[in-house]
């Protein structure tokens, strides 16, 4: 009596067909069992001889040859360089927060709260991620804010952010992140 079975290759194999059914005699005794793992290795090595010829294993590098300011990928020094010189050079990725902890702008104090009802609010700061993801309070910038508590806040709470770093082809540069916040005045807002 015979018995098909379903053997399953796996799936990084791809090839034309996804199972193999191969009639393997089942027997009760030790012999019938080696008999069909002899079958079950012949046929993998078969599939994976066919899978070898056809090509199918070559793997193709579908990493950009350069980045977008045309350093190679990979090429970490000339990245850093590059970043070094100009801060707010185009890259692959730009810094973005990953933990905003503690949140910005808790427990406003009720002057600030007021101003912001009647006249709204905005802020506007720069500064540098650098390749661990932390913001560089040496390069903290103030480019707009309307109440001077904004940037007491953002640079007690900057510190204790994390971001993900920059990249530039591929490697962790340091790059400047354009915080920017605003609110408008109470009577504009929707309910």
């Amino acid at each position: 009596m015979r018995r098909e079975r379903s053997v399953s290759f796996l799936p990084s194999l791809n090839v034309t067909f996804h199972r193999v059914h191969a009639v393997i005699p089942t027997l009760s005794d030790a012999k019938g069992r080696d008999l069909q793992l002899l079958l079950l290795v012949a046929t993998l090595s078969f599939v994976a001889a066919c899978h070898r010829k056809s090509g199918i294993e070559e793997t193709v590098d579908a990493r950009p040859m350069t980045g977008l300011s045309g350093v190679a990928y990979g090429d970490c020094v000339e990245a850093r360089k590059r970043a070094a010189a100009k801060p707010d050079l185009d890259v692959d990725r730009i810094p973005s927060p990953t933990r905003q902890r503690p949140a910005a702008f808790l427990k406003m104090p009720a002057a600030v709260k007021s101003q912001v009802d009647q006249k709204g609010a905005v802020i506007k700061v720069d500064v540098v991620v650098d390749t661990l993801g932390r913001a560089d309070m040496k390069t903290f910038k103030i480019v707009e804010v309307s109440n001077p508590w904004f940037t007491e806040n953002l640079r007690s709470i900057l510190p204790q952010w994390r971001f993900s770093p920059a990249l530039l082809a591929g490697c962790k540069v340091r790059r400047v992140y354009k915080f920017s916040a605003t609110a408008p005045p109470k009577a504009n807002r929707k309910a």
